[in-house]
């Protein structure tokens, strides 16, 4: 007797052969006890796999991005005020003290805005850090779930295998 390749099985398993091509392996499945059982185990590992649910993954909470255009206009501003105030003083002397007045409160605003712009990439850093690792984490109980179901597979296929050789050495026990 042929059997039918195990793609052959696949695809009836899954639906995706003919309508004739269904019939003449139900046929066959009616004389093979053999296919009959390994069909039965692919059948049944398959029902466990699609009853088997994978734990949701939870997204990280979004880091609030602030916007700095507001800020550098406002600098901007103080700047344009300070050498407007200065130019209409007419006094030169008063310009430059005010200038450096103005040059001084520029650079502290800067250096302000950058170290807030620099502890917030730190936050976005660290978040995207503890991302990282809870990602790691669900990768590697994903992978342990992964290993389970292929030694839960590979423990029934030893089942189908072992009873496979069973019925064989009491069929040629039988024929004897």
């Amino acid at each position: 007797m042929k059997h039918p390749s195990e793609e052959t099985w696949m695809e009836y398993l899954y639906g995706e052969v003919s309508v004739e091509g269904r019939r003449e392996l139900e046929q066959h499945l009616t004389e093979c006890a053999e296919c009959k059982l390994r069909l039965d185990e692919w059948q049944k590992t398959r029902r466990m796999l699609d009853t088997w649910k994978n734990p949701a993954a939870s997204l990280p909470k979004a880091v609030p991005r602030r916007k700095y255009w507001w800020q550098a206009a406002a600098a901007v501003i103080l700047l344009g005020v300070g050498i407007g105030i200065g130019w209409w003083g007419g006094r030169h002397g008063d310009l430059e003290v005010l200038r450096a007045q103005v040059q001084s409160d520029v650079r502290q605003a800067v250096k302000k805005e950058f170290e807030i712009w620099r502890a917030e990439r730190q936050e976005l850093f660290e978040a995207l850090q503890t991302q990282q690792e809870a990602t790691a984490e669900q990768l590697a109980r994903l992978r342990q779930d992964l290993e389970t179901v292929a030694v839960m597979a590979e423990a029934g296929l030893q089942s189908a295998q072992t009873r496979i050789n069973k019925l064989v050495s009491l069929t040629k026990v039988g024929t004897e």
